[in-house]
Order: structure tokens, then C-alpha cells, then sequence
């Protein structure tokens, strides 16, 4: 069964030839140290980029993926091409502070393709 039909087939209800494994995502990603020890265990070489900083969370290279057998690969969204937010300084209640710039049209955005998808009324 490849990855594609393993996934499908829990997705589905149905019992596949094993679980799914699923690793590299923000829900399902792995700690920089745990990932620095585990490319060390496994003598694999390759360059630690983190995928959220926040969480401090590893992005695993291919090599590891395969040798894991891990059945999905993580997709990241970029910005929309007409994203022109970023980060401003404003002051709210007489204090000074740091908030992300929206466009309108991007807010706007995000409501017509939650409607279109039908999550929201």
C-alpha cells in the first residue's frame, strides 16, 4: 500500500496496512533537540531550519521522512501575492505597542473563502 493509499484508506474509514505516520507538521513536528539527536542517531547529515519558531520545531529533511517511513509531507502556505501587512507601531490606550497591519481586502479575503468552503454562515 503506498503512503497516498494508507492515508486515503483511514480517511476512509477502512483499515489500512498499518497506521499512518505523520511527522513535521505544527501539531506533529519535532523539538530542534530531539531532532539534532535523532539525525545524530541515525548518521544522517543536515541542516537544522526551523519551521516555527515559537515552538522551536524542526523542519525534517526528506532523507529522515524516508527513513521513518512517514506518510505525509507537511505543506506550508505562503502569503497571498497581494499580502502587503506587516508589522506597525500604534499606540491603543495611551501605551505604545507592536501589531500586525491587515488590509482590509485580506481580512475580506479570508471571509469569502471560509464561505465558499462552507465554514462559515
Amino acid at each position: 500500500m503506498t503512503s497516498r493509499e494508507r492515508v486515503l484508506c483511514t480517511l476512509d474509514q477502512t483499515i489500512p496496512d498499518r497506521v499512518p505516520i505523520d511527522l513535521g507538521g505544527n501539531q506533529t513536528g519535532i523539538h530542534k533537540n530531539a531532532y539534532r539527536n535523532l539525525i545524530k542517531h541515525l548518521g544522517i547529515t543536515d541542516d537544522l531550519r526551523i519551521m516555527d519558531a515559537v515552538q522551536q520545531l524542526a523542519d525534517p529533511c526528506e532523507q529522515v521522512l524516508e527513513r521513518l517511513h512517514v506518510d505525509t509531507r507537511y505543506i506550508r502556505a505562503g502569503a497571498a501575492d497581494s499580502w502587503h501587512g506587516g508589522i506597525v507601531r500604534t499606540t491603543r490606550d495611551g501605551q505604545e505597542c507592536i501589531q500586525g497591519e491587515v488590509p482590509p481586502e485580506n481580512i475580506l479575503a479570508l471571509f469569502d473563502t471560509a464561505y465558499e468552503c462552507g465554514f462559515y454562515p
